[in-house]
């Protein structure tokens, strides 16, 4: 029974005329054999400031974790697949606690001490899944196919990790179901939290996460790319349109192909439409090659 905050007088009341009218308790019932939980608001803060410093503090630690896991190119690099995996995972935390906060509305569910367990571990479970997808970007990108670009290969990485992460969670929310059908009142809403909250995690770590990464590395490869059209001369791709990100745009160069572009032996406008592998320093006009080493072979310019 939930009510409004009672004195102990009226605890008494309410116990007898449970007891003696309504029949619902045994008879002999004395007021201290009721449990009796009361919930004051200094309470309140309190579990709700340790449920936002437990979160804090966990999504700090993913982080740094993810920036060692996934620092492929640097820990800078690794911090990129750490915050996306945390911001997708305070997607779910919003999610499930907007959710219990209009179940509580309209079912009175309340916020206590299980929500805060669920809420964790929803945590969890979203983190879980969201490093199934970008360990298999990982993988990908030490075996990248000539061509792709990073989203490309984030889209591959989705389909080959899809039909996993579906069915994993599949079966957590057909176990968790039946508790929540089954389970009783105690584990009712805990059961709830958690159903919502894997259900949110697993498309926030396909359709989030994944996303929010692969548009910071377009980003970043875009404000190279305009770093390269004003150092090689006309801006061209990207840089003509300011770092604009269209669909099936690539790199067409590369800071390594600048760097040998800016040598004074080679006018830099020669290198501008080819690819980073079309040229090395041997490659000079009329310059005698080694002995044993074959002609250089050159690539058809793209048309700009």
């Amino acid at each position: 029974i939930t009510m409004p905050l009672l004195s102990d007088q009226e605890r008494v009341q309410v116990i007898d005329a449970l007891t003696e009218n309504g029949k619902l308790l045994p008879q002999g019932l004395t007021p201290q054999s009721v449990g009796y939980a009361k919930v004051s608001g200094a309470i309140s803060d309190q579990l709700r400031n340790q449920a936002i410093l437990a979160i804090l503090l966990a999504s700090a630690t993913i982080v740094l974790y993810l920036a060692f896991r996934f620092s492929i190119g640097g820990f800078k690099e690794g911090l990129k697949y750490g915050t996306c995996a945390v911001v997708a995972l305070l997607h779910d935390v919003l999610v499930l606690w907007g959710a219990f906060a209009i179940l509580g509305y309209f079912l009175k569910w309340q916020i206590d001490s299980l929500f805060v367990t669920a809420m964790l571990t929803v945590v969890g479970f979203s983190v879980h899944d969201t490093i199934i997808v970008f360990d298999r970007i990982r993988e990908n990108l030490q075996n990248r196919q000539r061509g792709d670009n990073f989203s490309d290969l984030a889209d591959r990485s989705i389909d080959q990790t899809i039909a996993r992460s579906l069915n994993t969670s599949f079966t957590v929310v057909l176990t968790l179901t039946a508790l929540f059908l089954f389970g009783g009142v105690v584990v009712h809403q805990f059961a709830g939290a958690l159903l919502i909250g894997i259900i949110s995690g697993t498309y926030s770590s396909i359709f989030n996460a994944s996303v929010l990464l692969v548009l910071w590395k377009e980003r970043d490869s875009g404000l190279a790319l305009a770093g390269v059209g004003s150092a090689v001369g006309p801006k061209t791709g990207l840089a003509a349109r300011g770092g604009e990100i269209r669909p099936g745009d690539r790199p067409l160069m590369t800071p390594k192909a600048v760097a040998v572009a800016r040598t004074p032996e080679r006018p830099a406008t020669a290198l501008a439409g080819a690819d980073e592998e079309s040229y090395t320093p041997d490659d000079e006009p009329g310059k005698a090659r080694a002995p044993g080493t074959r002609p250089p072979t050159r690539r058809r310019q793209r048309r700009m």
